[in-house]
């Protein structure tokens, strides 16, 4: 009920009403009715509710969300050096990983919780995520999603760089699954960045087309490899890229020598010599891995023809030009990557879009980024060839060893503390250890070469070890080496049953219908000589011809002059003091004339030695001392311990046989202590077979 209106008294005692209108109960939401000035004066009025003002947000998440996976990122890189190593804790991989998927987890929430209303900040972002993917996980099918979207965002946008960028991610994407379906794809984008007339992006290409082919090497790849390089080289020519003119024609050379054809080394030096019309040129004095690389492929086809004056010329050179990388400013000590020049710069983001597949290179020129070595590796490298190249000279010196040794020291060196993705810091090692492995079995080839079988085992046993704790596949070539050398240390030993069988297992085995010319076949025709010479002192005549007679065509007509020799010391020695003479004069001439022009002097002792027993056994005179004398001179310019041995005895023996019993005894005890210092299993058979 409505209270009574409110009265107050008048001056004169009269009760007054103060107002006529009742007053409300509660604020009304309707809006109040315009009152007189006078009634409004003493009416209260209450203010409608209103809602609380709402707060805008001060930070950019998504700016910070990028900023902390490119942190956690390059802490992840900081780790990756101390991964690599065999001792590593698990502990800190698990960290690492932890880092890496916390910044792909801060990509994906950029891009799934955040419009983006710059399409080119996008689109970098989903390329970065998926760099990432493919260099970091194995979750190829994300990666690629994230691409195709991405390359369909780029084609509504016309971001050109980004667009085949994300292309060329997705090729080498495909290939972790598939290299033919990689090929097809990026056969597709060469014909489509030609008709754009991209000549930047038709350079790339045909380039990732040229690596994608490299890894699946056979005749009918060749033939299109070599037909992309020759189109690099046509558009180069015509643009005048002068440096991508000389990567392309020394990736021929590459080629030719991986290819294995008969005419591949002739093929590789015209290729080098297409590449050094430009030795003086500006361009070439810019790319300091071009010129190494160069000279590297220059040796190497040296060694494959065993032309010893040509070998030992060409590593002056290349020692020469590795040691001119130096203080070269043009490859830091860090890096491995190098930029050719492609073209003019057209935009300074260039890096950023392509994900540093181009770059700014120096100039303002645009370059395309490749990945070689590092200069470390670039040195463990050149002390390896040198140390191969350098038996050529005289096998006895002791420089083949000192620079082997500078090649073992150099493959034990860390990547260093520099950040990088972990798979990256794991191909160093893993080419590290790789670059050791084969200097150790070089090593062994020399202590070998020496007669020091203990020493050699013990280098086996250091490869086996290093294959072992670095989780090494070692490979055809590598595996086939390790098992010759086993062998030749067993028949080094007089374990002739052993070594035999060695000699005849799968890797050293003769393929006949092979036409490859390789060192891998090389090694194979000199393991089945081997193998012939023991059947034959076995008196497995049968089987030793069986095996002579498909190894014939290929041995005399080798471009190693060794080898030639080697077919004809065996065939010498299988055939006694009794056959006629001209048969053994046949096979004797070739023999010294190979092992003479391969400056063999092991082979030459050799010769020597199987003369004299032949010719000069029991025999009193001049020639027959000028003989053994020979031989036991060349036998200490080899450095061999048992061919010494075998010289000293023969020459005490001839000296006693013509009067000069003296003198024949102070060359038998040096013999005989030559022969002490071999193992005494091949002492016994020494002993037996005088």
């Amino acid at each position: 009920m409505p209270r009574a209106a409110k009265r107050r008294r008048s001056n004169d005692g009269a009760a007054v009403v103060v107002c006529d209108a009742p007053i409300p109960q509660k604020p009304s939401a309707v809006a109040p009715i315009e009152a007189d000035p006078e009634e409004a004066s003493d009416t209260i009025h209450v203010a409608p509710a209103r809602a609380p003002p709402i707060m805008q947000p001060t930070a950019d998440y998504q700016a910070i969300l990028l900023a902390l996976a490119d942190e956690y990122v390059a802490a992840a890189y900081q780790m990756s050096s101390s991964l690599a190593s065999s001792d590593f804790d698990s502990e800190q991989i698990e960290r690492y990983h932890q880092l890496m998927s916390t910044a792909l987890g801060c990509l994906e929430s950029v891009l799934k919780n955040y419009r983006q209303s710059d399409a080119r900040k996008e689109a970098r972002i989903r390329l970065r995520l998926a760099s990432l993917l493919h260099e970091e996980t194995e979750n190829s099918e994300q990666a690629g999603e994230l691409l195709s979207k991405g390359i369909a965002l780029c084609e509504r946008n016309r971001l050109t760089d980004l667009k085949y960028a994300m292309h060329h991610l997705l090729v080498r994407v495909l290939a972790k699954s598939g290299l033919k379906a990689a090929i097809k794809a990026v056969e597709k984008l060469v014909t489509e960045v030609e008709a754009l007339k991209l000549t930047p992006w038709v350079y790339t290409f045909r380039f990732l087309r040229v690596s994608l082919g490299l890894q699946v090497l056979g005749p009918a790849e060749t033939a299109a490899v070599l037909k992309h390089l020759s189109a690099i080289m046509a558009t180069a020519e015509k643009q005048r890229h002068i440096t991508v003119q000389i990567l392309a024609t020394t990736l021929v050379a590459m080629v030719h020598l991986r290819s294995g054809a008969a005419d591949a080394v002739e093929l590789a030096q015209r290729a080098l010599a297409a590449a050094r019309m430009h030795q003086l040129s500006p361009e070439m004095q810019r790319a300091p891995q071009l010129r190494a690389l160069l000279d590297c492929l220059d040796l190497a086809c040296s060694l494959l023809q065993h032309k010893s004056d040509q070998i030992l010329e060409k590593m002056q050179r290349m020692q020469t030009s590795i040691d001119s990388t130096r203080y070269d400013k043009a490859w830091t000590q860090n890096s491995s990557m190098f930029l050719i020049p492609v073209g003019d710069l057209v935009s300074g983001e260039i890096y950023a879009d392509t994900a540093g597949t181009l770059a700014e290179a120096a100039e303002g020129e645009l370059g395309l980024r490749f990945d070689w070595i590092h200069k470390g590796q670039l040195y463990a490298l050149g002390y390896l060839l040198s140390g191969v190249a350098s038996t050529y000279k005289h096998t006895g010196e002791s420089k083949t060893e000192e620079m082997l040794d500078a090649a073992l020291k150099l493959a034990r060196l860390d990547a260093g503390n520099f950040a990088r993705p972990l798979p990256a810091t794991i191909d160093y090692a893993d080419w590290q250890a790789s670059a050791g492995i084969m200097a150790r079995l070089q090593e062994a080839a020399v202590q070998c070469a020496h007669s020091d079988w203990v020493s050699a085992g013990e280098s086996l046993q250091e490869v086996e070890k290093a294959a072992r704790e670095g989780e090494l596949v070692l490979d055809t070539f590598t595996n086939a080496l390790l098992v010759y050398l086993r062998a030749v240390i067993t028949h080094g030993d007089g374990d002739l049953e052993a070594a035999e069988a060695l000699y005849g297992s799968a890797p050293l085995a003769w393929d006949n219908k092979s036409r490859q010319i390789s060192a891998l076949r090389d090694m194979q025709a000199v393991a089945g000589l081997n193998r012939i010479h023991i059947l034959q002192h076995l008196g497995r005549q049968d089987e030793a011809e069986k095996l002579r007679a498909p190894i014939e065509p290929f041995a005399v007509t080798n471009s190693n002059l060794s080898i030639i020799s080697a077919y004809y010391i065996v065939a010498m020695s299988a055939q006694g003091p009794k056959s006629p003479i001209l048969k053994l004069k046949k096979d004797l001439q070739p023999a010294v004339q190979a092992a003479k022009a391969a400056s063999n002097n092991q082979q030459l002792c050799m010769i020597m030695s199987i003369m004299t027993n032949m010719f000069f056994t029991n025999i009193v005179g001049d020639q027959a001392i000028k003989a053994a004398r020979a031989s036991r001179t060349l036998a200490r310019q080899a450095g061999s311990k048992l061919w010494q041995a075998v010289a000293d005895s023969m020459y005490g023996d001839t000296l006693e046989l013509c009067g000069e019993p003296h003198e024949g005894d102070v060359a038998r005890r040096e013999g005989e202590k030559m022969m002490r210092s071999l193992p005494e299993s091949l002492a016994r058979r020494f002993a037996k077979s005088v």
